[in-house]
């Protein structure tokens, strides 16, 4: 547990950040750490839920399918430590955690995810939806339920995401404020001077390779047409390929300078994912100066004004990634019209000072 940022004034308020350190809601968690303290006046505690949740996994990895009850349990330990340390504003991540939130007067949370439970299983991350259990259901159905009930507050990634809320768990629009990913656009910025000549450059990046639509970008790749373009993959699984004009990279770590400067060096990011609640890769591109072929789904739909700053893929597949392509490379006037209209939708949208006023209003709103 970490205590940072602001003076010590009780007059400016108490507040907490709970948040899990892993996968995409690391880069999130540490944006957010920086900047709310220096935005919003207060005292502010900061939690990690593993620092919670590790306590207690001895016991909860035998829970097998209900290692749910782990994902809780965190949740409402690192929500206890939080007001315990008189926090009484609490932004909290994720969804994953909060059913078991514990209730006190005068402590009002600010629930922030990107997924319902049903949303991340029809994507394929816990299965097919069909596949929830019964105590899932239960535990969040009725989880969510109550905190709604109790007047707290929602801050949800994406419309796409509010929509679900508001549909499977009766949370009310007023209950909701949209708080989209954020990226430091002074940190993320275009290239300066002009593009270097060669061929076109599309970078992919996307830890995990096969989720992120790795298999199509390879047989994408691999097509005769293609074999002049420069491909630049950053995952953590990189595929064996013997390639030339592939490159691979598996060191980067979020907001790394070797990273932005291999973004603002290319052309046009590519992300045919399968299965993704929203892209701070997008965000990073768009903040660059370029624009992202990505797939139409979930919260990625924010995030790219499809044929203005981008293109969205109807389908993941070859045909359709194939098609992006070749529109960009027949007009590359386009590559420049679409990466201006990308960082301007990131700068007066998703930059990390606007992002975290649009939470600081929310906030003060909300007693």
């Amino acid at each position: 547990m970490k205590n940072g940022g602001g003076k010590h004034d009780a007059a400016q308020g108490k507040f907490g950040f709970c948040m899990v350190n892993r996968a995409g809601w690391k880069s999130i968690r540490v944006r957010l750490e920086k900047f709310l303290p220096e935005h919003i006046p207060g005292e502010w505690t900061f939690v990690h839920l593993e620092d919670h949740g590790n306590a207690i996994g001895d016991f909860t990895k035998r829970l097998g399918k209900f290692q749910m009850v782990h994902d809780v349990l965190s949740g409402r330990w690192a929500a206890g430590a939080a007001i315990r340390k008189g926090a009484r504003k609490i932004i909290f991540g994720t969804y994953h955690n909060v059913p078991w939130l514990p209730q006190k007067q005068g402590v009002r949370y600010f629930i922030f995810s990107d997924g319902t439970m049903r949303q991340l299983a029809n994507l394929g991350y816990t299965g097919d939806s069909k596949d929830i259990s019964r105590m899932a259901k239960f535990i969040y159905g009725r989880g969510i339920r109550k905190q709604a009930e109790a007047g707290h507050h929602f801050f949800c990634m994406s419309h796409w995401y509010a929509d679900a809320l508001q549909l499977e768990h009766g949370v009310k629009p007023t209950q909701i404020t949209i708080i989209p990913p954020m990226v430091n656009s002074d940190y993320w910025q275009p290239r300066t001077g002009e593009r270097l000549p060669g061929p076109l450059r599309v970078v992919f990046i996307g830890a995990d390779f096969m989720r992120k639509g790795g298999d199509v970008l390879m047989e994408v790749i691999n097509l005769p047409e293609f074999a002049d373009v420069e491909w630049h993959l950053v995952t953590k699984s990189p595929p064996a390929t013997t390639l030339k004009n592939v490159k691979s990279y598996s060191s980067f770590d979020s907001d790394a300078d070797g990273l932005r400067s291999l973004v603002q060096g290319s052309d046009v990011l590519v992300l045919p994912t399968k299965a993704d609640c929203n892209s701070i890769a997008v965000l990073e591109a768009s903040a660059s100066g370029i624009p992202s072929i990505a797939t139409r789904m979930s919260g990625i739909v924010d995030l790219i004004d499809h044929g203005v700053s981008g293109t969205l893929l109807a389908q993941p597949d070859v045909e359709h990634l194939t098609a992006a392509l070749r529109n960009y490379i027949a007009n590359p006037a386009l590559l420049i019209e679409h990466g201006r209209a990308a960082r301007e939708k990131i700068v007066t949208g998703f930059d990390s000072k606007v992002v975290v006023e649009k939470i600081r209003e929310a906030m003060a709103r909300v007693d």
